[in-house]
């Protein structure tokens, strides 16, 4: 942020606990507070615990669900219609490539 900040350019780190849609409109509205408007939307936060679907818990289920799907969706509900209004922005949606491969330990289930 300071080298931001030095060359002239506006930064500041938000924390958010981002858990589901009030949390993604809280955090769009604070950064919105700072800068005015946002200009670029990076969603770049998600987790991928290496589970088998058997063992996979409900509240887990939900946390990456939560995190991975439904808070970048309510970011972009947030602030998608001011850069549409302003005839510009960008809105980059990553995602790695670990959450593709399969993890080691798993198995498979043979069914008889």
């Amino acid at each position: 942020m300071a080298e931001i900040r030095a060359a002239g350019g506006k930064a500041e780190f938000v924390q958010a606990d981002l858990t589901d849609a009030a949390s993604a409109r809280e955090l769009a509205g604070r950064a919105v507070s700072f800068t005015g408007s946002i200009d670029i939307l990076v969603n770049n936060a998600g987790i991928y615990p290496f589970q088998s679907t058997v063992e996979t818990a409900e509240e887990l289920f939900d946390a990456v669900h939560n995190l991975n799907v439904k808070v970048p969706f309510f970011l972009t509900a947030e602030l998608a219609p001011a850069m549409l209004e302003r005839g510009h922005g960008s809105i980059i949606n990553l995602s790695h490539d670990r959450c593709a491969q399969r993890p080691a330990r798993s198995r498979r289930l043979r069914l008889q």
